[in-house]
């Protein structure tokens, strides 16, 4: 018999028909070269047969096989092979070259490495702008899943964005952040602050031309800078924000193309940009005509009472791009975010955004909307914002008294991370990487340099902090100064 027999099996347990099972059996072999070209396959009782299954199987198996055109029918001749197998030496398939990425794929490849066997199913404890899943009112927001189900789009959407979230969260910027926005069409929904910076940094600038960003700041937002192939310059942080003066060190050059900072609540610092700083770097972009974005990453939760107002609210505001995210007020799971942009330009980042498909499902949007309308979102705002401040306090207080004078709490005003300062001659900061690896705690380490000094400095979220462990991960991270 020219099929091979004996590698066939199939189990009547599964799901899958057993016409299927053999099919993909006998297709298996034919592509291979098994069954070789011209070769007559065995009639249909024959194979049955020999398998222990009823004709009609082998039958519809048969048929299968002809609509692939692998096999046809030549009647006395019988059902004979018509795929001619190219056949290589096992050597030739050794020395076969792997088809490589192209440049702009090495480099989006290479810009950020995200570690999938070493990515925790859970966020480590004192991982920073990390929420407390536990307070999400899983409840109502599955209550909301049917209705949000038979009310969503079928079809595509090519507007970014469900008219009812958009509504929802135009009123919402108006409310928290002083935003007016105009026009839907200005306001976009994203899958998150990352994709949003990705796509703005391909679109607002050329490969080649300069990003300005802060130092310290967001890993991510370096990311997208360099994935596009833009070279970033980097301005120091001090106690009122992004520092200008002098970034250049005097010399005349031509200004970056795009600026990105967090003027909320700077990152990692916490600490929001002076109203001076906020008008100088508006005044500057715009003389310069550079995009200037703010990513406003969680302003909602600033420890103050009053979180500072959106860039957004400037007069000199064409050239100022504003995004948002709900990864921090909800969920990171929901993959959501959204962008205010300039009117002249919304259009052509819609196209944008259609020919990337990075949109949230139409579904989950139409649940935030309602979530939103409800006025669940205000008051699940509400219910954290006080219980992370008072993990803010619990955390300041219990560092203060126990710290053994290693770590300072800086001044900061973000209602889900502590910034530290490290004193370096009290403790080892070249094996503290490692430490927090081995101890399971998500403390972030940055460095900034202050008159020709390195300083280190810890980035500890308290958020997703519980009461009752407070004291046992904050224990953890206090002793590993040795």
């Amino acid at each position: 018999m020219s099929i091979q027999t004996t590698d066939i099996s199939v189990d009547r347990d599964q799901a899958i028909p057993l016409s299927r099972q053999l099919y993909m059996q006998l297709h298996h072999q034919i592509i291979h070269g098994q069954i070789p070209y011209r070769e007559r396959l065995p009639a249909t009782r024959l194979l049955a047969a020999e398998l222990g299954l009823a004709r009609g199987v082998v039958v519809e198996c048969y048929e299968m096989l002809k609509t692939d055109g692998l096999v046809a029918g030549f009647g006395k001749a019988g059902t004979q092979v018509c795929h001619r197998c190219m056949e290589f030496q096992q050597d030739q398939y050794a020395k076969t070259t792997e088809v490589a990425l192209s440049k702009r794929g090495k480099l989006i490849a290479s810009v950020h490495n995200y570690s999938v066997a070493q990515n925790p199913a859970v966020p480590l404890p004192l991982t920073p702008g990390v929420p407390d899943f536990s307070l999400f009112p899983y409840s109502k927001w599955q209550s909301l899943s049917r209705e949000a189900s038979l009310s969503a789009p079928a079809w595509y959407q090519r507007s970014s964005g469900i008219t009812l979230l958009k509504q929802n969260l135009r009123n919402y910027l108006a409310q928290y952040r002083g935003i007016h926005v105009s026009s839907l069409n200005c306001l976009l929904v994203t899958s998150g602050i990352q994709a949003a910076l990705s796509l703005l940094a391909r679109m607002l600038a050329d490969p080649g031309d300069t990003a300005l960003l802060d130092r310290p700041g967001w890993l991510g937002a370096r990311a997208a800078i360099a994935q596009a192939g833009l070279k970033a310059i980097y301005a120091p942080i001090d106690e009122q924000g992004t520092q200008l003066s002098g970034l250049y060190g005097g010399k005349s050059v031509k200004p970056p193309k795009i600026i990105v900072t967090t003027p909320s609540a700077q990152y990692p610092t916490g600490r929001p940009m002076s109203s001076t700083r906020r008008d100088e770097l508006i005044q500057y972009s715009a003389r310069n005509k550079t995009w200037l974005i703010e990513d406003d990453y969680a302003a909602e939760y600033s420890y103050a009472l009053h979180p500072t107002p959106s860039l957004l609210t400037h007069n000199a505001n064409s050239h100022l791009i504003h995004l948002g995210t709900m990864s921090k007020i909800m969920l990171p799971s929901l993959r959501l975010g959204w962008m205010v942009v300039p009117e002249h330009i919304a259009p052509a980042l819609n196209n944008a955004l259609n020919t990337h498909g990075i949109q949230p499902s139409y579904m989950v949007q139409q649940q935030l909307g309602r979530f939103m309308q409800y006025g669940y979102f205000s008051t699940h705002l509400a219910h954290t914002r006080t219980i992370y401040n008072e993990r803010h306090r619990l955390c300041l207080e219990y560092i203060q008294q126990h710290d053994q004078d290693w770590l300072t709490v800086m001044p900061s005003i973000s209602g889900m991370n502590h910034y530290l300062r490290v004193d370096h001659s009290k403790a080892d900061v070249k094996g503290l990487k490692k430490r927090l690896s081995q101890a399971g705690l998500g403390c972030e380490i940055y460095t900034q340099s202050n008159h020709e000094e390195t300083e280190y400095y810890l980035l500890l979220g308290h958020a997703n902090l519980q009461e009752h462990n407070i004291t046992e991960q904050l224990d953890k991270l206090l002793a590993l100064h040795v």
